[in-house]
């Protein structure tokens, strides 16, 4: 909530006007400013002033001064720009670019709340530009540490941007020193294993941190599950990484391999620079015909903010309350509040190291399936949450609001128990349904809930090939083809059954009356696979299955798959080279030969004919580079050279200055040059 004028620490901090305080975190707290310039010039930014406890430390001041002076060098489309640095108090400041718009993980959690996933080109186009940030900041020495959705801010017109380069960490030296490393340490559920070992970091660190993210960016939940920070880190460690591809239908298989070697434990093992995932992405959304642009952003962005979250609950109340509304009046009536409560809760320590005051709405219960004995599974669900401003950072109001947020978890818990042994103990003594349906008072007899009593249906559910997953409506079942499965009878299901390289097959309003056992048999379309044939030398006419199909290099879609394909290469002056591959459904397949030329005499050597130069530096000395190899020093006489023009690097290793010359060479001839360095 932006502070009032009286809130903020210096409303002119030298040339910059502070207008509000727009955020304020564990490390920091962020304004909007304004500068001002001759002739009614005005620019809106943003200043990042780091809090003073952290400030104090003349280890990390250091830190954040060289960081500061490397990050203002970034000027990126996708790197929010740093424009100065400084101090006012006893803080240090930065002034950086102001983005319009909101963070990733805003953006991931308001689809979250809906039940939604980002369109894949919004998808492509945000993961793309996050590694050609990375990209330009690695070749400039920068390592950012701290690769997390909260970091990769979205603008209103589509603009991707990383913020926050160099500043997030004071240094991996000190995480292993510190006895407060949730609070210097980055996200840890964004953490590459070598990070949460406080060892030092490359830039490979940071390409495993944003395959974390891309993977969040194209599913939807968060790759790293856990709700301590042990049980995330071994998961990091140990766990095993899931095909992005099968958690959402029509997801190009061949992204699991680009995010599988960024996410590989051995650093070795990750691309070296991040323009390889870049460029491997930009591939794949075009062989996928997926056409990922800034306007594709811009109009999910756009969606997001427009949109009321809440809104299509609204217009379909049912006309029964269902359980978790009743779950959620219970627990509002614990405190009295039938709104809302308002807690300081331990944050994830996945997402924030520092926990602020959140406002929760009431949990609810969704229900998962139906048990053996029949009855409805439900499972206990967080409400969303909303930052809310802390009025004060005493550690045992944090602890008795964690008490009491657990207290009422246990109180619904005992209610569904409590509804639940009702249930068995009428349908145990042959209750009519008519009986069932009678009012059960609950603990402070508020609400009123009907059991439902009729018998599942059950539902088999095959495919070809088999292995596939399966949805029904939006729940996926951990169970996949073949296999059988309770289901609500005589209401109207959306079947959907996937797997990775075919095309989804959906089924709509799939009808299971009470007591049936209905089956449901899917044939799965495998879809085309792609096939990039390179060779050495290039030019090679390509045959796949006796059909020409081009020349090298070549990218063939809409490939049959299939095992065995017959492939050919063959050029003039080389053996024809013949080989089978396997072309999976949906795959990418890429072959690379060298062919063999076909021996024949070779021309006899031509000699070398050389000149000479003398070459003067004035006021000066250099070593004289010809491409790489070093060939002298300068002043020289007689420099011997191949005939014909070449280009000279002068380089004085003292000075550090260099210069290019171009210089003719003819044979049997001395010419002189004076250059100055």
């Amino acid at each position: 909530m932006p502070a009032s004028m009286s809130d903020l620490p210096n409303r002119i901090l030298e040339r910059y006007d502070l207008v509000e305080r727009i955020a304020v975190g564990g490390m920091a707290e962020v304004f909007l400013a304004k500068a001002y310039g001759p002739h009614g010039f005005e620019k809106t930014l943003a200043i990042k002033r780091i809090l003073p406890e952290l400030a104090a430390s003349p280890e990390f001041e250091e830190r954040f001064i060289d960081e500061a002076n490397l990050a203002v060098k970034l000027t990126h489309t996708n790197i929010v720009q740093v424009f100065d640095f400084g101090r006012f108090g006893d803080s240090l400041f930065i002034a950086m670019e102001y983005v319009d718009g909101l963070d990733l993980a805003a953006l991931l959690k308001i689809c979250r709340e809906r039940g939604e996933q980002l369109p894949l080109p919004a998808a492509f186009q945000i993961a793309i530009d996050i590694a050609r940030g990375l990209d330009f900041a690695h070749a400039h020495g920068v390592i950012h540490r701290d690769v997390s959705p909260s970091n990769i801010l979205l603008s209103r017109a589509g603009e991707v941007k990383i913020a926050d380069f160099g500043i997030a960490l004071a240094g991996t030296e000190e995480l292993a020193k510190s006895a407060h490393r949730r609070r210097i340490m980055g996200k840890w559920r964004y953490m590459s294993p070598e990070q949460t070992r406080g060892e030092s970091l490359e830039t490979r660190s940071d390409l495993f941190a944003a395959a974390a993210v891309m993977y969040e960016l194209f599913v939807g939940e968060k790759l790293f599950p856990g709700d301590e920070v042990d049980e995330i880190v071994e998961n990091i460690h140990q766990m095993e990484i899931p095909d992005a591809s099968a958690m959402r239908p029509g997801m190009p298989a061949q992204l699991d391999q680009i995010l599988r070697r960024a996410l590989a434990r051995p650093v070795h093992e990750r691309p070296a620079h991040a323009a390889e995932m870049q460029r491997a992405l930009t591939e794949i959304s075009y062989a996928s015909r997926i056409v990922a642009t800034p306007l594709d952003v811009a109009e999910a962005f756009s969606r997001v903010w427009q949109d009321s979250p809440s809104a299509s609950d609204e217009k379909r109340a049912p006309r029964k309350q269902p359980i978790d509304h009743f779950i959620r009046r219970q627990l509002a009536s614990v405190d009295g509040d039938g709104d809302r409560q308002t807690a300081v809760s331990p944050s994830d320590p996945g997402e924030n190291p520092n926990p602020e005051p959140v406002e929760r709405r009431p949990a609810t219960m969704v229900r998962t399936g139906i048990g053996e004995d029949g009855m409805p599974v439900w499972k206990l669900r967080d409400g969303p949450q909303t930052q809310k401003s802390a009025t004060g950072s005493d550690g045992e109001a944090t602890r008795k609001l964690a008490r009491e947020a657990r207290r009422r978890y246990f109180l619904a818990f005992a209610m569904l128990a409590a509804l639940a042994s009702v249930a068995w103990i009428v349908r145990e003594n042959g209750s009519s349904d008519e009986a069932l349906a009678e009012p059960i008072p609950m603990i402070d007899g508020s609400v009123e809930l009907p059991i439902p009593t009729a018998e599942p249906g059950i539902l088999t559910i095959t495919s070809e090939p088999a292995r596939a997953q399966i949805w029904i409506d939006r729940d996926k079942l951990d169970a996949m083809t073949p296999t059988s499965t309770p289901v609500s009878p005589g209401q109207p299901l959306r079947i959907m059954v996937t797997m990775a390289g075919y095309r989804p097959e959906i089924r709509d309003d799939v009808i299971v009356e009470a007591g049936d056992n209905r089956s449901l048999s899917v044939q799965l379309e495998p879809l085309p696979a792609s096939l990039i044939v390179r060779s050495q030398p290039p030019g090679a006419l390509v045959k796949l299955g006796g059909h020409t199909v081009g020349r090298t290099p070549t990218v063939i879609d809409n490939v049959d798959p299939g095992p065995d394909q017959l492939l050919t290469l063959s050029k003039t002056g080389h053996q024809v080279l013949s080989l089978r591959v396997d072309v999976p459904a949906g795959g990418r397949v890429v072959v690379e030969r060298t062919l063999i030329p076909l021996s024949r005499p070779r021309p006899p050597p031509q000699p070398v004919r050389r000149g000479y130069i003398d070459l003067h530096i004035q006021d000066s000395w250099a070593v004289v580079y010809l491409g790489t190899k070093k060939i002298g020093q300068a002043p020289a006489k007689g420099l011997e050279l191949p005939e014909g023009t070449h280009r000279l690097r002068l380089y004085n290793p003292v000075s550090k200055r260099q210069r290019f010359i171009v210089v003719e060479v003819v044979a049997n001839v001395s010419k002189y040059y004076s250059v100055g360095l």
